[in-house]
């Protein structure tokens, strides 16, 4: 069964998770032990939470090299260490704390560590915060996965001091601390994570576009108008009139575009 669990909730369901692939394709020699579980926000949290957990009782991959089932605390007698990696945003957060309050209710041991934008720069005073174990706050493209290695491992070490008091496996130092900050990585080390992008991922975006297409496409009706050039650019390359919508409300209470123009 899988040990680390990225998840987010989108805004949309044809919108597929940029953040979470970064996260996955720089996990390095854990990505056997991880998946990623999207979701949307009309979903229901506990509908969310209950899925989450079924996320972490998933059979483990067939094929695992012994550094990474070490790292997953597969060894027998070992108790696992699970973690849960949110995307938190500004469309998700309200929902997002209602799904890990559900998850430690019933689950309090799983390791829940956050990270986005909404938590990157405000963190006292927020419940999602109060609940969560660990936040990495900047880019955590590369410290995510050296948070989740250093929870496994810790767990493992632990583990075997217990059992065997005379083993040379090394005692972790000091907890993690629940603040994380993430200095900024070194681009050359960042794997990138188009190769990720599922057919299931592509066909979500691709339906409604390919909708807009057949629109664009239809003729036009005698009422139709066309749209300004973008830019301010005319078909010869001079520049033409630039055009700004902007929205108001009309006295009939109803919003009209207003069109202005250089």
């Amino acid at each position: 069964m899988p040990d680390i669990v990225l998840t987010t909730l989108n805004a949309k369901f044809i919108h597929a998770a940029f953040g979470l692939r970064y996260l996955f394709a720089n996990l390095g020699d854990l990505q056997p032990r991880a998946v990623i579980a999207e979701f949307d926000i009309n979903l229901r949290p506990l509908d969310i939470a209950e899925a989450l957990l079924a996320q972490l009782e998933r059979r483990a991959p067939s094929r695992l090299d012994e550094s990474s089932a070490k790292l997953a605390g597969t060894v027998p007698g070992a108790p696992p260490t699970r973690i849960i990696g949110f995307g938190i945003y500004i469309w998700n957060v309200a929902e997002t704390t209602e799904v890990i309050a559900a998850i430690k209710r019933v689950r309090p041991e799983i390791k829940i560590i956050l990270g986005g934008p909404e938590v990157s720069y405000e963190t006292e005073g927020q419940k999602i915060v109060e609940l969560a174990d660990h936040v990495i706050t900047g880019e955590a493209d590369l410290k995510f996965a050296e948070v989740c290695r250093q929870l496994l491992v810790g767990r493992e070490s632990s583990r075997a001091l217990t059992e065997n008091p005379g083993s040379t496996v090394s005692r972790p130092t000091t907890d993690l601390p629940k603040i994380i900050p993430a200095e900024l990585p070194e681009f050359s080390r960042i794997a990138l994570p188009y190769d990720l992008y599922t057919d299931d991922d592509l066909a979500r975006r691709m339906d409604p576009l390919s909708r807009l297409i057949s629109d664009a496409q239809r003729p036009k009706r005698r009422h139709d108008r066309e749209l300004p050039r973008p830019c301010g650019k005319t078909d010869d390359g001079l520049a033409g009139p630039t055009f700004i919508h902007t929205w108001k409300w009309s006295e009939s209470g109803r919003i009209q575009a207003r069109e202005d123009h250089d």
